[in-house]
């Protein structure tokens, strides 16, 4: 039997019930229910259609990083964020965004379970290989060295506690700013 589960969403479809198909819906869950959902269903394909917009383009490829985790071989829409991420047909499927080749897609990684099994293998591998702590560390490295900069004058201070001072030093100017301008203005 095949299924079809939404989580969080409950779209409108054409009368279905003649075919050979379950479709679940799911309402939206707080993360830690999500995750237990995720693994109890033993869920084979996860879809991460995003519209083609300036909008979509700035999200996170947090659904490779959630299908990755729990097995799933996700097709992803080929587009910012997950061209950031995914190699088309090692780590997960790129599908343009047309109806026609959402369905070839689905139609190919349904299947082709040994496409299947090595897309799954491949995206935990790239978990295991770009996003642990030691990969993360170095990346940020790269992007942030000033934070990083030894001296022989103080100790290294940890990249978070860098973050949260300056994060605090902002806030409190903001906070400063607010503070003068309605002063500013009540005079």
């Amino acid at each position: 039997v095949f299924s079809i589960t939404f989580v969080g969403v409950h779209p409108v479809l054409p009368d279905l019930r003649h075919r050979d198909l379950e479709i679940h819906y799911k309402p939206m869950l707080p993360m830690k229910e999500y995750r237990q959902l995720m693994r109890q269903e033993n869920f084979d394909i996860g879809l991460a259609p995003l519209y083609n917009d300036e909008f979509s383009k700035c999200k996170y490829f947090n659904k490779f990083f959630e299908y990755a985790r729990f097995g799933i071989v996700g097709v992803y829409s080929n587009m910012e964020p997950y061209t950031y991420v995914i190699e088309n047909r090692k780590n997960g499927m790129l599908v343009e965004f047309d109806p026609q080749s959402w369905l070839r897609a689905l139609k190919e990684i349904i299947g082709d379970q040994t496409l299947r099994h090595q897309m799954r293998e491949a995206s935990q591998q790239t978990l295991r290989d770009r996003f642990n702590a030691l990969a993360c560390e170095e990346a940020e490295k790269k992007a942030i060295p000033e934070f990083h900069a030894e001296s022989s004058t103080r100790k290294k201070t940890p990249f978070c506690m860098l973050t949260f001072r300056k994060m605090e030093d902002n806030l409190f100017r903001a906070i400063l700013f607010f503070l003068t301008a309605v002063e500013h203005l009540s005079k």
